[in-house]
């Protein structure tokens, strides 16, 4: 038996050698050469300057390559590079194997420098970028080259990073944990209403010019001072994703994140307009893949794609000039599968795994606020709950314009803190009967009921410019929710709520001796800190201070307010007093 064997296996390469194909048979030759490159070294298929053929055509953004006579193949999603001069390569991605031995490319650099006849390398390696710490503060575009003054220059920074892989995996279920911690936007109705929690994938969607880019950039803005007051030892990182946006869009964002310091904490991935397609198509994916090594660590991590349904324009542009068979609306079949793994990517890893997470916050853009279109529903099914921007409320002055009936999260109360949860819960039974009735009085004499006045003011707590503290934001809505602000005129809320949550409020009052306001003002998470755990002593100081903060506003700001408008008259206050919102 054993002289079997060894005779068999001395016969062997003979076999292999008289079954091989032809030298010119390149179409079978490929897998053999693959295979055997494979089993020589596992670290890539091919040598990293193994020519595989020529530049066949090239159609916009995408190049048609034919294979050499004799060369190994190519791999599926793999970086080849095209050399367009002596010391010049240009990058692409292995999009397209068709039958006939053609290889379409997706062109990612240098694409004017392209032409026929140019040699194409193969480096058998799959897409990586720079990852970790040095990317913070940055603006780099998805090859991980930085980007200072709208010239795509390589950093040494960057390069000396870790990488990592664009196209990873999802998490899998055992890898993942419940969403129970809150990631808090700073604007009370997402927070109250539609909290979002780590690790979820909360969709931001409505028409052009709704405010969905100033709800993401704010929410990442909010975490600044999170980071700086509560978790400064494990602050939320922020990945700001700008797809086919213009140049001086992302130049005005990063503006804003530098003025409010949080670059810091914040990497700007950027895939402008004027980049081809095929950047566009990967910037998502790579903003993702540098909040995962942040999610890997243990680390939180927030990742903001704005938006994508540009992503999803520019993935049909490429597979129409692949001559991939259309669908719906001209879309590739397989669209579902371009959003669904990159969000899937989000998840929030379980202890055991480090105890990291990824949250997404995907925008997608309305037309007419129709949420029935192709893209928009595919990523409504994906993800766990979207924030619908109405265009009615935006111009009617409400921001965010979040239309509270039409929008939902799915983690719900599990991602709120306890002193959050006991105030929302019941807000949203005074906010339903409010909007009910408010919609059965519409043309008619509004009933001034206890719904319809608290939740009058409840509408004008909501509307904010700019993220608030949410120890602030919990004791106004306390206040409001306890009928403190029965009594205070709709559009005097905003001020009441001013001086509520102001540093001065005990000066501004001129009520230093009272002690509810000097323990209020010394120290404001004192009262929040009991309150998180219910406690009967400080609802009894809590009630107490609110009582005292009331009476004086009304004794010392609203009935000045009212002497001075009745003072000045005039059709301009008395439209401001017949409005249905101050009616109450």
């Amino acid at each position: 038996m054993r002289r079997f064997v060894s005779k068999f296996a001395a016969a062997l390469p003979a076999r292999l050698a008289s079954t091989a194909p032809p030298a010119g048979d390149s179409k079978a030759a490929a897998p053999v050469a693959a295979a055997a490159s494979a089993a020589a070294g596992k670290k890539s298929f091919f040598k990293a300057t193994e020519m595989i053929g020529y530049v066949h055509s090239i159609d916009g953004t995408i190049a048609t390559l034919i294979p050499a006579p004799g060369n190994p193949g190519v791999a599926y999603n793999t970086i080849i590079q095209i050399q367009v001069n002596p010391t010049t390569f240009a990058a692409g991605l292995v999009f397209n194997l068709e039958k006939d031995g053609r290889i379409g490319i997706i062109l990612m650099d240098n694409i004017t420098e392209v032409q026929s006849g140019q040699k194409v390398m193969a480096t058998g390696q799959l897409l990586h970028i720079p990852v970790g710490a040095g990317v913070l503060g940055k603006v780099v575009n998805p090859l991980g080259h930085e980007v200072p003054v709208g010239l795509f220059t390589r950093s040494r920074s960057l390069l000396e990073q870790t990488v990592g892989k664009v196209d990873a995996g999802a998490p899998n279920i055992v890898s993942r944990s419940p969403v129970n911690y809150n990631l808090l936007t700073g604007f009370k109705a997402v927070d109250t209403m539609i909290p979002i929690g780590r690790g979820q994938r909360e969709l931001i969607v409505g028409d052009r010019q709704t405010g969905k880019t100033s709800i993401a950039v704010s929410t990442i803005i909010n975490q600044v001072r999170i980071n700086q007051q509560i978790l400064s030892k494990n602050a939320v990182i922020s990945i700001y994703v700008s797809i086919g946006q213009r140049c001086s869009n992302v130049a005005r964002i990063h503006r804003l994140l530098q003025s409010y310091g949080a670059l810091k904490y914040t990497t700007v991935m950027a895939a402008t307009a004027a980049e081809p397609a095929g950047l566009q198509y990967l910037a998502p994916y790579a903003g993702v893949t540098m909040g995962e090594y942040f999610m890997n660590r243990g680390r939180h991590c927030l990742c903001v794609y704005d938006d994508l349904s540009k992503q999803a324009v520019a993935y049909r542009q490429i597979s129409l000039l692949l001559r991939r068979p259309p669908g719906r609306e001209a879309y590739p079949g397989d669209v579902f599968y371009l959003h669904s793994r990159l969000l899937e990517r989000a998840a929030m890893l379980s202890p055991g795994k480090g105890g990291g997470s990824v949250t997404a916050l995907p925008i997608v853009e309305t037309l007419s606020n129709d949420v029935t279109a192709y893209i928009v529903t595919n990523v409504i099914s994906i993800t766990d709950g979207q924030i619908y921007l109405d265009t009615k409320l935006f111009t009617g002055g409400q921001r965010p314009a979040v239309n509270i009936g039409l929008s939902v999260s799915r983690v719900g109360s599990s991602a709120q803190n306890v002193a959050m949860k006991g105030v929302a819960g019941k807000l949203k039974g005074i906010l339903a009967e409010y909007r009910k009735l408010a919609a059965d009085s519409v043309g008619g004499q509004q009933v001034q009921t206890i719904p319809m006045i608290r939740g009058a003011r409840f509408v004008a707590l909501f509307n904010q410019k700019q993220p608030s503290y949410f120890m602030s934001a919990i004791v106004s809505l306390y206040a409001c929710l306890n009928g403190f602000l029965d009594d205070v005129k709709v559009h005097y809320v905003k001020f009441y709520e001013y001086l509520l949550v102001h540093k001065d409020l005990s000066i501004m009052y001129g009520a230093a001796k009272n002690k509810f306001f000097y323990m209020y003002v010394q120290e404001l998470n004192y009262l929040i800190r009991f309150f998180t755990l219910n406690s009967p002593i400080l609802n009894g100081e809590l009630e107490e201070m609110l009582k005292q903060h009331t009476q004086l506003f009304l004794q010392h700001y609203q009935s000045k307010m009212n002497a001075i408008k009745s003072r000045k008259g005039g059709e301009g206050a008395r439209r401001t007093c017949c409005t249905p919102a101050s009616v109450l």
